[in-house]
């Protein structure tokens, strides 16, 4: 198996994921008498989702350059396709790190975070944005310590019962391209009502690490 190749349809196929999300949460938000307004916004996010696939496909096939991107800008602006009925996204930003690499790889590996925790049935994922890491925890209820292993290890492994590993591909990918360490746990949301366990993935951009999180 070409993982490059399947990798990118998986991906295409997350996205994909996100439009028809969407297109139920309009639908079934209409059939209870959405006021106008609401409605058009929930429409403008249809709109989003479908632009974005597009401009994946294009820019991963023809765009390979590198550029500084925002941490924090695409993030923010990744988040907005989804429905906080769905998921919601928390972004708490420490700092404003702003890092030279490939966008569309960048955000294949953050869309593919959030599907693996809307998969997983968590509510919530909360994103710490810091000078040198970047973090994700949702609240999903974690992994199985062998999943665990594997993952950390960098061996073929997959967080769902029917799942490909695909989703995993991406994000080795670019943190061996970008020489970040890597690393997931099982961790506690110590400070949420009712405490909750779910998945944490943290990215260290560099060799000095932000203070543990």
């Amino acid at each position: 198996m070409d993982y490059t190749v399947a990798s990118f349809a998986h991906d295409i196929n997350n996205k994909i994921s996100i439009l028809v999300m969407q297109i139920s949460a309009f639908e079934l938000k209409m059939d209870q008498g959405l006021p106008w307004d609401e409605g058009k916004k929930s429409f403008q996010k249809i709109k989003i989702a479908s632009k974005d696939i597009t401009q994946m496909i294009r820019e991963t096939v023809q765009d390979h350059s590198e550029t500084e991107v925002d941490i924090k800008e695409k993030i923010v602006k990744i988040s907005q396709a989804y429905d906080p009925e769905i998921i919601k996204i928390s972004i708490e930003s420490f700092a404003t790190p702003k890092i030279k690499m490939n966008m569309p790889k960048f955000e294949r590996v953050v869309t593919n975070i959030i599907q693996n925790s809307i998969d997983q049935k968590a509510k919530l994922l909360r994103v710490f944005i810091r000078e040198n890491s970047l973090i994700f925890h949702d609240d999903g209820g974690g992994t199985d310590p062998v999943t665990l292993m594997k993952i950390n290890s960098g061996q073929k492994a997959t967080t769902k019962e029917e799942g490909t590993g695909l989703g995993l591909f991406s994000i080795y990918e670019l943190a061996n391209k970008m020489n970040w360490k890597f690393e997931v746990e099982n961790r506690r949301n110590e400070d949420a009502y009712p405490k909750t366990t779910g998945i944490l993935i943290k990215f260290i951009f560099s060799n000095f690490p932000d203070d543990d999180f």
